[in-house]
């Protein structure tokens, strides 16, 4: 069972390499400086396939991603040198993999691209419960759509993300809806801040849909933020889901504001959407759930009447 939790050896010594690599372009990136290196995705394309071959895939997906940055956004600076960081500690980390912990041993190479097979999910730690979805958001990648699911447990209040993946027009195997309760068996993927799992023996529940647990306060959230990034420095996302907020906008950039003054930027996907947000909280406290990336938060759904629904 174990070693299905962990790389052959041959893998390991390609992935090895690939750091290396990935390490000389991180020191010539800095001789060079932000201002004047060449983030084109023509410049970064002969990196990114180089972290393939090294089966470096997580790795090569954030090289590539960095080339569809642009300049002219505003935060660019600051997000870019986020992710460059987080790959330098990627690399420091993954050179002495050996000397980490087994749950962080098992993040750094979920980092790098190798994936567990949910068939060989440990089963230490699952979780039965009636699970609700609080968000989903489904996109694009090359040919490959990847959608991403957050439940949460009724009587655990377990939250959950469900990473899914279909190539091509292949659809998803498995359909969520916001209107329904599920129960089902959760199965983490080892990690030093469990958040992906994957739900078995799902069956549709009729009883009523429950309310999300949610923080009224934006600082007792970071503070929770602030825990899980200092054990997972790569997360991506966060759960958010929030009770009692104002949605307001203030020169052109919408924000939520609890009942002591704290505020966090917010993004809907749209300027649309976000006004949309606005005329359903009529000034009025909303309680709704999104995805925080550590500048901004991403909202996917709203609560109302008791009931949760996906923001389109």
């Amino acid at each position: 069972k174990k070693d299905s939790l962990f790389p052959s050896q041959d893998r390991l010594e390609l992935m090895h390499d690939g750091v290396t690599q990935l390490q000389m372009w991180l020191k010539d990136l800095l001789r060079a400086g932000l201002v004047n290196f060449d983030f084109s995705e023509e410049s970064l394309h002969d990196l990114s396939s180089r972290m393939v071959d090294a089966k470096l895939g997580g790795i090569a997906r954030r090289i590539r991603l960095l080339g569809e940055l642009d300049r002219s956004e505003a935060g660019w600076s600051a997000f870019i040198t986020r992710e460059l960081s987080q790959l330098y500690l990627f690399s420091r980390s993954f050179s002495r993999l050996d000397e980490l912990s087994p749950p962080m041993q098992q993040t750094v190479l979920a980092e790098a691209g190798f994936n567990i097979r949910k068939e060989d999910l440990p089963s230490e730690g699952a979780i039965d419960d009636h699970y609700l979805l609080l968000g989903q958001r489904e996109y694009r990648e090359d040919q490959l759509t990847v959608r991403r699911s957050w439940i949460v447990g009724r009587y655990h209040r377990r939250s959950a993300l469900l990473l899914e993946f279909s190539w091509g027009r292949t659809p998803f195997t498995t359909e969520w809806s916001f209107a329904k309760c599920y129960s089902g068996r959760l199965l983490f993927f080892p990690s030093s801040f469990p958040l992906r799992a994957h739900l078995t023996k799902v069956t549709s529940q009729k009883r009523p849909v429950f309310e999300m647990p949610a923080y009224q306060s934006i600082s007792k959230f970071l503070k929770q933020y602030a825990r899980a990034i200092s054990a997972n420095p790569w997360l991506r996302y966060f759960p958010a889901a929030f009770r009692q907020m104002y949605f307001e906008t203030c020169d052109g950039s919408f924000y939520l504001r609890d009942n002591e003054g704290n505020t966090l930027p917010v993004k809907t996907g749209d300027e649309e959407t976000s006004w949309s947000l606005m005329s359903i909280g009529g000034g009025h406290q909303l309680a709704l759930f999104g995805e925080w990336n550590g500048l901004e938060l991403r909202v996917l759904s709203f609560e109302n009447e008791g009931r949760i629904h996906p923001l389109v």
